[in-house]
């Protein structure tokens, strides 16, 4: 017999592993192991992250939706500044104010609901448009709302609507035979 295979049949004769044999597969096992924890832990936290922002979406987009809904079927949007609108309401001839004030949104001095428990509304701004869309007697309104929450998202979301805002310079009442 050669001597390869006296090497092969005497390799043959021992069974198992050695130690480093199981030192380098248990520490392969091992870094296998850590590298699928941190991607799974890394996935689940960019999960929840995107939920969250889902959920502040969501909020942000209703709660936008329900201003300029009112604002466009309003008759009449009596005051506006950047961080406040008064106008008559759609369904009555009461008057709605939304005011933000110190880092609150308050509807005729009530805070405006939040649904999601950890949000709030960080910012709410109305600009007006130069000028009047030609024509309808509209003018166009910008309103942005921003929802903010404790770990660190922000949503912004800004919606256009066209009301009748009531010119700053037309008298309040018409008094008509009244003199003062």
């Amino acid at each position: 017999m050669n001597l390869f295979a006296k090497i092969i049949r005497g390799r043959h004769t021992h069974n198992g592993f050695t130690l480093i044999e199981l030192v380098v597969a248990m520490s392969m096992t091992a870094i296998a192991v850590g590298i699928l924890f941190i991607v799974w832990n890394n996935f689940n936290i960019h999960v929840i992250k995107q939920q969250r922002k889902s959920i502040l979406h969501a909020e942000v987009n209703r709660i936008s939706k329900s201003i300029t809904s009112q604002i466009r079927r309003s008759p009449s949007v009596l005051s506006l500044h950047s961080s406040g609108i008064t106008y008559i309401s759609p369904f009555n001839s009461d008057t709605i104010v939304y005011e933000f004030f110190a880092n609150e949104l308050l509807k005729n001095d009530k805070p405006v609901p939040v649904t999601s428990q950890s949000a709030y509304i960080s910012e709410f701004n109305i600009e007006e448009k130069e000028g009047q869309i030609e024509g309808s007697g509209l003018t166009l309104l910008l309103i942005t709302v921003t929802l903010s929450d404790e770990f660190d998202n922000q949503v912004t979301l800004t919606s256009q609507v066209a009301a009748k805002v009531k010119d700053q310079y037309e008298s309040e009442e018409d008094f008509g035979k009244w003199s003062f």
